[in-house]
């Protein structure tokens, strides 16, 4: 059985100097395109500086492999938007057909919190969490379902990335 203690908190993983760069560079580097309906136009794949690359990429795979007792491999770090209106219902993160069945573990690292709504909620366990800039939060999204709610004023930025055990 899965439970909140099943869940990796982690505040403060970025600074807010961190996040505030990484939505600047958001804002400032082109438009990429790659898929249709809820990821199109709002996903970006940024050239990170070096110092939060290492943050993004070693960190966070470090601290699920400690927290989690297990061998990682990162997969498909970008930063994404959420606008107001968007949100997401309760899904797995393998897909509809399983064709993400390699993501085990889902990370999302919040970059801003000046925005009304876009909280992640987990209804088989009851829980929601309120966004907190800098705050890294990792879990097994393709076993607990997961969305988020509507954002209903401003923008919300997030870093996130999968897992797979190795």
């Amino acid at each position: 059985m899965i439970d909140h203690l099943d869940i990796l908190y982690i505040e403060n993983f970025l600074t807010e100097e961190e996040c505030n760069k990484l939505v600047d560079l958001y804002n400032s580097s082109p438009t990429q395109d790659f898929s249709e309906g809820i990821w199109a136009w709002r996903a970006k794949w940024l050239n990170y500086p070096e110092d939060i690359k290492r943050k993004l990429i070693l960190g966070e795979t470090r601290a699920a492999e400690k927290f989690f007792k297990k061998m990682f491999m990162q997969d498909n770090l970008h930063v994404m938007i959420w606008n107001e209106g968007h949100e997401m219902p309760p899904h797995s993160d393998y897909g509809h057909e399983d064709e993400y069945a390699h993501r085990h573990y889902a990370s999302i690292v919040y970059l801003n919190d000046d925005y009304e709504g876009g909280d992640l909620y987990m209804p088989e366990l009851g829980l929601t969490i309120k966004p907190k800039k800098g705050l890294y939060v990792c879990f097994r999204g393709g076993e607990i379902l997961h969305g988020v709610t509507k954002i209903t004023k401003g923008t919300r930025y997030t870093a996130i990335c999968w897992f797979t055990e190795i």
